[in-house]
């Protein structure tokens, strides 16, 4: 109830804050709790109303861009939110663009978008932690539903001796 309760208050907060960073950022947060409540095209409509114009903080642009692309998807704009996030080009859109694709089954794109994560996150060479590994699991799993069998060789060669000892292995 608390979190229905707070959305006439953030709508009043960004109507009345000038155009800017602090509008954005009420903004996203408006957009936050309205996919909290499951209405993602009223996130979509809370980002489209409070878009800032010029430059946003790094920070500020990746959170309105990873929302942008979860509510897109959920309304069924799955390529554009992909495109949003290919365009913000950080870690973090790799994962979320991964995690997309892996929802609607797009094997050989989740494949891609999971190369590319863990190209930024995990080390060349060296064990990996369990986070890591559970990372390259997800990069094996999602080659596997590709049928790509090169990558699934290579991942075996290279990357199965650097995995925690245990389950994970």
């Amino acid at each position: 109830d608390l979190p229905a309760r707070a959305l006439p208050v953030l709508e009043k907060l960004a109507d009345s804050t000038p155009p800017g960073d602090a509008r954005a950022t009420i903004g996203a947060r408006l957009a936050d709790a309205r996919m909290q409540q499951g209405d993602a095209k009223g996130a979509l409509a809370s980002l489209a109303a409070t878009r800032a114009v010029g430059h946003l903080p790094p920070d500020l642009l990746e959170r309105r861009t990873l929302l942008y692309a979860r509510a897109a998807a959920a309304t069924g704009q799955l390529p554009q939110a992909v495109q949003a996030l290919v365009a913000l080009n950080t870690s973090a859109a790799d994962e979320a663009r991964a995690s997309l694709l892996e929802q609607a089954k797009d094997w050989p794109a989740a494949r891609d978008a999971l190369l590319a994560w863990t190209a930024r996150t995990l080390p060349p060479e060296g064990m990996l932690n369990p986070t890591q590994a559970a990372a390259l699991l997800r990069l094996a799993s999602a080659a596997a539903q590709a049928s790509d069998e090169a990558l699934l060789a290579r991942l075996h060669a290279h990357d199965l001796p650097r995995l925690p000892p245990g389950h994970l292995a």
